[in-house]
């Protein structure tokens, strides 16, 4: 069977958590450290701090928003799920915007148009590491002065660790960056999360609600990583050039075999680089691309399957979606789409076989 996903693991990541695992004290925090700087260097941004999980992250970001019952976040359907999970979990309101047709965000007018004084924050997503073009200036433009400098912007990037949008790495753009590091992203650390900032003041106030040993606060959270996630972080990320270009070879002979089909893979921006997270093909016939990838054993899926709208699809089925309302958008694209395995780690005969069923599947 050919897994949809794998990570990439090295022989340098193996020697690197042993070492680690070799240490006297692994509660000290160097690697920590030495990995968040890696990253704030990789990204070319300022400030970088490394938590356990994704929903942790935004759980975070939120709390030190001080976000209040009334309170509203914006969040695109395509948004992965951790973001509802964090605000829901906070009793804050979610807002939550149909994407535009055939696109993966929503068009800037219906952004502006769910802007009000609750709202806090705008979540803006870049599923699987696609870059959401929309204009924040043609956003604003028309909000009060107050409304607009109470509004966090946060870049989810869960998926679109590496990818760029003007030469311009996801998640560096607004006030802060998500990224998430689990087991089928570029680079991972298994399971963890990175929030970006250039604003050291705004990023020291979402790590002192993080655990502090020496503190003594009723409610202290830990949403740490551990010393052996950073030691594989670390090394991971010396590899993810290597990474992001074997992924890119791999989505090209994927696409080389699709242009000899009936089939088409999504548009990618010109102005863009992919970290080709994901190869999203609109199949003309699903079904028969289901069975026909299923009699060879390789594994296909949806590559929107953790996103908000997927776990409100879910959520119908045990009458827990809370009235979000409806994405027929969303739902119109999602069922639309599949991407195959794309990883550096695929064998020869493995990408051969994926090649053919591409240019064959009708």
């Amino acid at each position: 069977m050919i897994n949809y996903s794998r990570p990439t693991i090295t022989k340098k990541d193996i020697i690197s958590v042993l070492n680690c695992l070799l240490e006297e004290d692994l509660g000290k925090d160097d690697l920590i450290t030495q990995f968040e700087k890696s990253l704030a260097q990789f990204l070319s941004i300022k400030n970088c701090l490394l938590v356990n999980h994704l929903t942790s992250a935004f759980f975070l970001l939120f709390k030190s928003l001080q976000l209040k019952e009334n309170d509203e976040v914006i969040l695109f359907s395509f948004c992965h799920q951790s973001v509802l999970f964090a605000v829901e979990s906070l009793g804050i309101k979610a807002v939550v915007l149909d994407v535009e047709k055939e696109k993966l965000f929503p068009k800037e007018e219906t952004i502006a148009n769910a802007i009000n004084k609750n709202t806090k924050a705008v979540i803006v997503s870049h599923p699987m590491g696609y870059p959401t073009q929309m204009d924040k200036v043609e956003i604003i433009e028309n909000l009060s002065k107050e409304i607009k400098e109470q509004i966090t912007w946060i870049e989810e990037c869960s998926t679109a660790f590496g990818s760029k949008l003007d030469d311009i790495f996801l998640g560096t753009n607004y006030d802060y960056g998500v990224f998430s590091f689990d087991a089928e992203n570029i680079i991972t650390t298994i399971k963890g999360a990175a929030i970006v900032s250039h604003d050291k003041s705004e990023l020291k106030k979402v790590r002192e609600i993080n655990y502090k040993s020496d503190s003594i606060s009723k409610g202290q959270l830990d949403f740490s990583i551990t010393s052996i996630q950073a030691a594989l972080g670390i090394s991971e990320l010396s590899f993810v050039e290597k990474f992001l270009k074997r992924r890119e070879e791999i989505s090209n002979f994927y696409k080389g075999n699709l242009q000899k089909g009936e089939n088409k893979f999504l548009a990618i921006p010109s102005n863009s680089r992919l970290n080709n997270y994901a190869l999203p093909i609109f199949f003309n016939n699903i079904s028969l691309a289901k069975e026909l990838f299923k009699k060879y054993k390789v594994e296909i899926c949806s590559p929107l399957r953790q996103t908000v709208f997927h776990l409100l699809e879910k959520r119908k089925e045990t009458l827990e979606n809370k009235n979000y309302g409806d994405f027929p958008n969303s739902k119109n694209l999602f069922f639309k789409l599949l991407s195959v395995p794309l990883y550096p780690s695929l064998k020869k005969k493995e990408l051969e076989l994926i090649g053919n069923l591409l240019k064959n599947v009708r």
